[in-house]
């Protein structure tokens, strides 16, 4: 699976992960995103999929709708 974000700038960088055979028929993908030094804009583009968004950071989890448009998300602070 690639991933649907894209790093706009060279200050943030997505990885791929493969999934484990155990989630493989609930989950097509997963992948993370690193910004050490902000700002830092990440460009989504749409994939037909539904995103759980996990901020180990902040302990706050969000979910994402499947989505027709991308959308620049800019990080103001570092994150994992």
């Amino acid at each position: 699976m690639a991933t649907s974000a894209i790093p706009l700038d060279t200050r943030s960088r997505t990885t791929t992960h493969a999934v484990d055979a155990r989630l493989a028929d609930h989950v097509s993908g997963y992948w993370s995103l690193v910004v050490e030094t902000p700002p830092s804009t990440v460009r989504v583009v749409p994939d037909g999929r539904i995103d759980l968004v996990f901020d180990l950071d902040t302990a706050e989890t969000h979910v994402a709708g499947a989505r027709d448009t991308p959308f620049d998300a800019v990080h103001t602070r570092p994150t994992r």
